[in-house]
């Protein structure tokens, strides 16, 4: 069932939204402008507690010592420098760009990745692709960074050749 949500998410969503249309424009209109006004009430809700919240951060804010300010910011830029350095040694790493199975050293796929991925992907890990094992006893799936080599596409002096 998951496997199917996730396939066809765009499709369910669409239909989702066609079923309430339809119910907005077959439902009486004393019933349409009630469900409007706590509509309207709802999302003043929800600003006003955002409101409250940023009011309360500000004020924390405010009361914080020179020295709580220096280790908040001593915490931030040590986590950005782990994440930094993870990052760099991933990138560079024989795991995670060789074209075989880290588990059991056979051939990959490419396979759909997730959305999580292509945040990654976009983010923290450049190039990143989702890979499954094409060995059935292993069950190994993950992302990687694998850099095709020419067997894919023409060198230029093969091109030149050939034209």
């Amino acid at each position: 069932m998951k496997k199917f949500f996730k396939a066809n998410w765009v499709e369910l969503l669409a239909g989702l939204g066609v079923i309430v249309g339809l119910v907005l424009v077959f439902q009486k209109p004393e019933t349409r402008q009630a469900q409007l006004q706590n509509s309207a009430l709802f999302f003043q809700e929800i600003a006003r507690q955002l409101g409250a919240f940023g009011q309360q951060t500000m004020d924390a804010i405010r009361n914080l010592s020179a020295i709580e300010t220096i280790a908040i910011l001593l915490i931030i830029l040590g986590a950005l420098l782990i994440a930094v350095r993870i990052r760099y040694r991933l990138l560079r790493s024989v795991r995670w760009t060789s074209p075989t199975c880290p588990k059991c050293g056979s051939d990959l796929a490419r396979i759909r990745r997730t959305s999580f991925d292509r945040f990654l992907s976009a983010s923290f890990l450049p190039g990143a692709r989702r890979y499954q094992c094409r060995n059935q006893s292993c069950d190994w799936q993950g992302l990687k960074h694998i850099q095709r080599t020419g067997h894919h596409r023409h060198s230029q002096s093969e091109h030149d050749s050939a034209g």
